[in-house]
């Protein structure tokens, strides 16, 4: 990955509100001009800074333009340049900041304009903008709809059932909407990638080789390895079926409207690559969610996830059959990248930090281990 060629400092709020003032007169679908732009919120989260601009008179906001440096790159890059730096295993690398706001414009474009084309009331957009050069930053709709994320974390074990069974139809959309997005012809910008078997044991031999060496019980992890290699031979075709892939589809990144209408967001179109890698990071984002494995698996009625689960993998193999062995090795996969991603968080702590982190460290590799022993069918 390249130095970071973005310098925050120089984008203000400024900046961004002058040069919105200068070309909003072009953008179509909104309410209010450039004279009644004002800033309301500025947000830094882990990969990107929002700044979220009203037009009229209301509280709400109307644009958010993203810029893609957040604090991990920054301080990513800091740990990078150290001599005695060491990177975790990943499935592909982390995407260069520059190339971020331009990739994600070109991909949620397409989508916006082939629904703006053939509209279908299970899907919505997230309406883009525009692009400022000199920001290397995307201007977008504010949806104010809340995220897929949000929903299902209202649906715990004392919810009513009524609401968990409204949300399965989301699940559903969800599903079918990245059936259709599998089905694109690849963006100009992406890259092929991981389309084996092979491909896939070397990246699950490369998560487990990093785990062996950072977590206790390195025979229990040798032998979920050597269950997952059988498995594989078994399950996974010599050539895996591959399609323009979302890259991070996740409750987070999906707004669910009226309806259940979801629309989805935060894709870079980055790659062609295996489809059921999508799908089991949704799986995996649902069953292995942060109050699941904190709650020990009390947060979230078990039959109440099956079922969206369910309604998730009809909605995208419709009347096809579903291929659960294969799904569950990818979800392994995932699993395994996203424990890599724990332990590395925690070794790049320091002092206080690292202490608090450790026990939550615990806590996740304990629900981790568990949810991959039931994937692979290893009881313990």
């Amino acid at each position: 990955m390249s130095q970071i060629g973005i310098n925050p400092s120089m984008t203000t709020s400024a900046t961004l509100t002058a040069c919105l003032r200068e070309r909003i007169a072009d953008y179509d679908r909104l309410n209010g001009d450039g004279n009644e732009l004002t800033l309301i919120k500025e947000v830094h989260r882990r990969f990107c800074r929002l700044y979220l601009f009203r037009l009229t008179s209301s509280g709400r906001p109307d644009l958010v333009v993203k810029v893609p440096v957040g604090h991990s790159d920054v301080a990513y890059e800091t740990h990078r340049h150290d001599p005695c730096f060491v990177d975790r295993p990943r499935l592909f690398e982390r995407a260069v900041p520059e190339s971020k706001s331009s990739r994600e414009y070109a991909a949620l474009c397409r989508i916006q304009t082939h629904f703006d084309a053939k509209p279908d009331r299970r899907f919505g957009v997230v309406r883009v903008y525009d692009l400022l050069p000199e920001n290397q930053a995307m201007v977008l709709q504010w949806i104010d709809q809340p995220s897929l994320r949000a929903l299902l974390y209202k649906t715990h074990r004392l919810a009513n059932v009524r609401r968990a069974r409204q949300l399965e139809g989301a699940f559903h959309h969800a599903g079918a909407w990245l059936r259709w997005h599998h089905a694109l012809p690849s963006l100009p910008h992406a890259e092929i990638r991981n389309t084996s078997r092979d491909a896939y044991l070397d990246a699950v031999e490369k998560f487990v080789a990093y785990l062996t060496n950072h977590v206790s019980d390195g025979d229990e992890m040798r032998q979920m390895h050597q269950r997952i290699v059988a498995l594989a031979h078994e399950h996974i075709p010599t050539t895996v079926p591959t399609g323009q892939v979302h890259g991070d589809f996740a409750p987070r990144n999906i707004f669910v409207g009226h309806g259940n209408r979801v629309s989805i967001f935060d894709t870079l179109g980055r790659f062609e690559a295996p489809i059921y890698e999508d799908i089991a990071k949704m799986l995996m984002t649902v069953q292995a969610s942060g109050p699941q494995l904190f709650s020990r698996g009390l947060f979230f009625d078990h039959n109440r996830l099956t079922r969206f689960e369910q309604h998730f993998l009809e909605g995208y193999f419709s009347d096809q059959p579903i291929p659960l062995p294969t799904i569950r090795l990818f979800l392994a996969q995932q699993l395994l990248e996203h424990w890599s991603a724990v332990v590395y968080r925690h070794q790049q702590q320091r002092g206080v930090k690292r202490l608090a982190k450790g026990l939550r460290r615990t806590i996740w590799q304990s629900g981790f281990r568990s949810y991959l022993r039931h994937i692979i069918s290893i009881r313990g």
